[in-house]
């Protein structure tokens, strides 16, 4: 396509250069005819026709002083100074036209003077013919107007001063009109052909003015083509800037484009494992739940089992109200139940500790319920030793009373304890049962980033592959630039 333009650019330009070369070449005829039809500068013809009219003057008044006519050369001396000095002196001050028109009177009246001195009539005819006919050397059909009507009068004014002075005419009437009509005819004549030249110099003269304004508009033309090329050439210069411009962005475009699809794949990657990940919490959230919910129902049944102990205690109590002789024999056996009673106590206080641990509830609950088994068994054989001494020295053991009052007080601490314990794990069961529901929006929010972030990888995708396409049509236009 550039290559199509810039041939057409060629073609018009060249044909513009033919209409040029044409106009100009016509305009150069012209002006050469022009040349050959006008008529040199009016002051130099005027100058140079006065030079030869004083020559011939100058030889008209030798020849009269040859002649002994003195008084007829020294009038013609007189009138050729007076008519033909102010051509010689007043040339670069008088305007050319009245000069002219000054001149041409002037050398009429000098032949009139000349002839009627002679007093010749027939024969200053061509005389008078030959000085309207100067006239016509300046090219004005003016002049010529008034130099055949000044030779025609000068004539006329000749033919009667003779007639009047000779009594009768120079010639008879007839060759007298014949004289006048031959001078009209070539007065005539020479002023047809004086406007037929103008005619044509005119005509000539608008047809430069056309080749002028021809050659002005081909010159502006020329111009606008110029400008035209220049704003064509400055155009393309842009093109190709621009189109370089787009080629580097379009690049880079591509470049951060596969760059963000990449970084978008990667996030995508770990998006999934950490989407994963959350749902292997969300699995040990929803165990560490049925553990506590477990460990609630376990701590609500030890709950009961306890008040029932501590009712049986209480029922002990009133049992053993009469066994206040036998508190003796059982010192050692009380002692040990104050011992067991006593690490019952720390290790309830532990199973509490352990179950405000949020964390790892489950495994401390655990450990301290083993414990209080095992205490629970060596106080149940210390009570079946108990028991047996209490059989053997029902007798002996009158303090039990204030024993078993204290151990019915630490079972219901203890029972309280199990209690609290069994509060705790619900509060547990439900700040689990919550971390349940926000990890499950979590998850949800995460599958939604992860739509995110797959749409922003196909947008990054298309992005890099619009990048490409734009770097191929920036590569097209800069080749449109340069014309390859």
């Amino acid at each position: 396509m550039r290559r199509w333009w810039m041939l057409y650019r060629r073609e018009e330009q060249n044909t513009l250069k033919e209409d040029i070369v044409t106009v100009l070449l016509y305009s150069k005829k012209e002006s050469k005819r022009l040349e050959r039809v006008k008529m040199v500068n009016r002051e130099k013809m005027l100058l140079l026709c006065a030079k030869i009219v004083s020559v011939v003057i100058a030889l008209f008044i030798i020849i009269n002083c040859m002649k002994g006519t003195f008084l007829v050369g020294g009038l013609l001396l007189l009138t050729s100074l007076i008519l033909i000095l102010p051509v010689f002196l007043g040339r670069n001050r008088i305007p050319e036209v009245p000069l002219c028109v000054f001149f041409c009177v002037g050398l009429n009246v000098i032949v009139f003077i000349v002839c009627l001195l002679g007093g010749e009539a027939v024969a200053s005819i061509p005389i008078f013919i030959c000085a309207g006919t100067i006239s016509a050397i300046f090219f004005e059909p003016k002049l010529v107007k008034i130099g055949f009507t000044a030779a025609i009068l000068l004539f006329s004014v000749q033919t009667g001063l003779l007639w009047l002075i000779n009594g009768s005419l120079p010639v008879d009437a007839f060759t007298l009109l014949e004289c006048l009509l031959g001078m009209i005819v070539c007065a005539v004549l020479v002023y047809r052909s004086v406007s037929n030249g103008v005619a044509y110099l005119e005509k000539a003269t608008e047809k430069e003015k056309e080749s002028e304004k021809l050659l002005s508009t081909v010159n502006r033309q020329r111009e606008a083509e110029k400008k035209a090329m220049e704003q064509q050439r400055y155009t393309l210069t842009r093109v190709d800037e621009v189109s370089s411009s787009i080629m580097a962005k379009s690049g880079r475009l591509a470049e951060e484009a596969d760059t963000l699809a990449s970084g978008a794949t990667e996030q995508t990657d770990l998006i999934n494992e950490l989407s994963s990940s959350i749902k292997d919490i969300l699995l040990k959230i929803k165990e560490t739940a049925d553990y506590s919910l477990k460990v609630r129902s376990e701590s609500e049944e030890m709950s009961s089992n306890v008040a029932l102990g501590s009712q049986k205690m209480n029922d002990m109590l009133k049992a053993i109200e009469d066994i206040y002789n036998s508190s003796v024999s059982i010192e050692k056996i009380i002692k040990t139940i104050e011992d067991i009673a006593s690490q019952t106590n720390i290790l309830a206080l532990n199973a509490a500790v352990e179950a405000a641990r949020a964390g790892t509830a489950g495994k401390g609950f655990a450990v301290v319920a083993d414990e209080v088994r095992n205490l629970a068994v060596k106080s149940s054989e210390a009570a079946q030793s108990t028991t047996e001494l209490i059989g053997t020295c029902l007798n002996t053991i009158t303090n039990g009373n204030n024993i078993a009052g204290e151990t019915a007080s630490a079972l219901e601490s203890i029972r309280r304890s199990v209690e609290e314990v069994s509060s705790k794990t619900g509060q547990i069961s439900e700040m689990t049962e919550e971390q349940t529901i926000m990890v499950t929006e979590i998850n949800d929010s995460i599958q939604k980033v992860i739509s995110v972030i797959q749409a922003s990888v196909m947008a990054a995708e298309n992005t890099a592959d619009t990048g490409k396409a734009l770097q191929t049509d920036a590569d097209l236009l800069r080749a449109l630039g340069t014309g390859k």
